[in-house]
């Protein structure tokens, strides 16, 4: 199949509603990476893989905790909510995977981990659960008895139902929240 034909079955896949926008953006890495021309595949990095940053200097959690915590954003349209001092959520991410909505650690633009709020779960990869992150019950009773998270939930869900119609979630009263 050429790169062409895999990106519109990609593209049509995610219309109809078949896959979410983290399937369509692996699939369309991956289409191109496949339709690399005079090149071999194992010539560059593989798209599922996750990105290794080069010439980046490393910066401690703490420091990036910090900028996050003064205020100051990455994004400057995004809207964003800081969960027990670690965990970033922006009302603009249109990712749904593991959790709509879910966070970040430390950073909206650091793709991994996730954190499944719902469950405490974090995950290190899509289906690859690290269980030295997961939120204890503590924690999640904190996190749920939280207005502005219980807010911020509230109006991402709606935001996201707007955006993405098509979106099959895993529960019947989407406004319902967990009791901690």
């Amino acid at each position: 199949m050429s790169t062409q034909t895999l990106i519109v079955l990609a593209e049509l896949s995610f219309e109809l509603g078949l896959i979410d926008v983290t399937e369509y953006e692996d699939r369309y890495r991956v289409a191109i990476w496949m339709g690399e021309d005079g090149t071999s595949l194992e010539a560059h990095a593989d798209p599922r893989e996750p990105p290794v940053p080069e010439g980046e200097p490393e910066q401690s959690e703490d420091e990036h905790a910090q900028v996050v915590g003064s205020g100051k954003v990455d994004q400057p349209d995004w809207i964003e909510l800081l969960a027990l001092g670690k965990w970033l959520f922006t009302k603009s991410d249109p990712d749904a995977y593991p959790s709509t909505p879910h966070g970040h650690l430390h950073s909206a633009t650091r793709e991994w981990p996730k954190l499944n709020p719902y469950t405490g779960r974090v995950f290190k990869q899509k289906h690859q659960e690290d269980t030295t992150l997961r939120l204890s019950k503590t924690e999640m009773q904190r996190l749920w008895r939280d207005h502005a998270f219980r807010d911020f939930c509230r109006s991402y869900i709606l935001l996201y139902v707007e955006a993405h119609p098509h979106h099959q979630f895993r529960v019947r009263h989407l406004l319902r929240f967990p009791r901690w």
